[in-house]
């Protein structure tokens, strides 16, 4: 393994090789010590940040994951897909099982918050229906922060309603 750290340590696919290989063998929290080393590469990126949240995630380290993505919203403010995808990993964090009731409340609140932003704010062009995506997104999530005691939406009224579909074709 050391030969090939020197031929292609450079590399975040590396990385996140080694640790896929790793995790397949069930061997977790080795896959974590070595996927969180992509963040010391000159190469790495806010993709190579992307990806390592979610392979975070993955790998069963969701406050490291929602950290991570905090990081890219904070490099990349001006985008929305940075809100949607720390929404999406709250929202996954929440409906984990063994989550305390507190904090899915906390993590479906700011999840909706997010989605929210990115249903309300005007976008470039290149991010063309995003909002429609994440006003879905944030209907699925009402109904249970409801049922854990939140209330406020932020969305008008109005666009609050659960759609009848199984299936979403983008």
């Amino acid at each position: 393994m050391r030969k090939q750290e020197t031929e292609y340590g450079a590399l975040p696919a590396f990385y996140f090789d080694v640790a896929e290989y790793l995790f397949q063998q069930g061997r977790k929290a080795q896959a974590l010590k070595v996927v969180v080393n992509v963040v010391e590469l000159q190469s790495a990126n806010t993709m190579t940040l992307a990806i390592l949240a979610d392979r975070l995630m993955r790998y069963g380290d969701p406050k490291r994951a929602i950290w991570v993505r905090e990081r890219i919203l904070a490099l990349e403010p001006d985008r929305p897909q940075p809100r949607r995808d720390l929404a999406l990993d709250l929202i996954r964090a929440a409906e984990a099982p063994g989550t305390a009731p507190e904090d899915q409340r906390r993590d479906l609140s700011r999840a909706l918050a997010l989605l929210t932003e990115v249903v309300m704010t005007p976008w470039a062009s290149d991010d063309d229906g995003i909002e429609v995506i994440s006003l879905m997104e944030a209907n699925r999530i009402i109904p249970r922060l409801g049922a854990l005691g939140g209330s406020e939406t932020g969305l008008d009224k109005r666009l609050i309603a659960l759609l009848p579909v199984d299936l979403r074709v983008v």
